[in-house]
């Protein structure tokens, strides 16, 4: 898959949905506010501040854009996060999409694209994307799952698996998590995890803890599709 395919069917996505339907809305979208920090070493730590927002061309075509600025207290830098997604609602609990992103840290830049599915039926969600990286001209793969089940309105657990090899790197991170909502549109969480990597010869293995509050807005779910990010292997929501 090449990085134009994707913008291709981004670009595509926008064109039918135009044609489709000339009134474009604000269908959903999210705000959220994470802190994370390995157990051991908690100065290897991130704070993230990012939202997401879905416009919508037609029940069915829409397009979601992503953005996360990091501040990463290991380095004291900031790095940003930019993604959009081609949107493909199939019905009103599952939807496919295309990704393409990008990752920025100290004036170095990781791109990123592939395929996405999500659904949710308010008592389950499940969310799983394919995708491949680019760093200093070498690719890798990307890939993941995450779900979660609603025990009542307000409380649901869940988990996730993320795996990325590029450049040098080998990592995989795994997350159990639980979410509480106060109400249809707040919502705090938590989360406990491990990121296993190697990196250039060595392997370490490591615990995180995290936090994080989230607004939504529009539809119940927030945005369709979660942030797609390589910074994500740093520890963290």
């Amino acid at each position: 898959m090449q990085t134009n395919i994707l913008i291709a069917a981004i670009a595509a996505t926008f064109a039918f949905g135009a044609a489709a339907q000339a009134q474009v809305a604000l269908t959903a979208g999210e705000l959220n506010l994470a802190y994370s920090a390995f157990t051991d070493e908690t100065s290897v730590n991130k704070l993230t501040l990012g939202g997401s927002a879905e416009l919508g061309f037609s029940p069915n075509f829409g397009v979601q854009g992503d953005l996360r600025l990091n501040q990463l207290g290991f380095i004291d830098d900031n790095a940003t996060n930019a993604a959009l997604h081609a949107v493909y609602h199939v019905d009103d609990t599952f939807a496919m999409g295309a990704f393409y992103g990008a990752d920025q840290l100290d004036g170095d830049t990781q791109d990123f694209y592939g395929l996405e599915v999500a659904y949710d039926n308010e008592l389950t969600a499940f969310e799983a994307y394919l995708g491949q990286g680019k760093s200093d001209g070498e690719t890798g793969t990307l890939i993941g799952f995450s779900g979660s089940y609603a025990l009542n309105d307000q409380f649901s657990l869940g988990g996730s698996v993320d795996s990325a090899n590029i450049d040098g790197l080998d990592a995989t991170r795994i997350s159990l998590d639980a979410d509480y909502r106060f109400t249809d549109n707040i919502a705090v969480n938590g989360e406990i995890g491990n990121v296993n990597a190697d990196l250039g010869g060595g392997s370490d293995s490591e615990p995180y803890v995290g936090i994080g509050a989230t607004v939504t807005f529009g539809a119940a779910r927030g945005a369709t599709f979660g942030q797609r990010s390589i910074l994500n292997f740093l520890p963290g929501l």
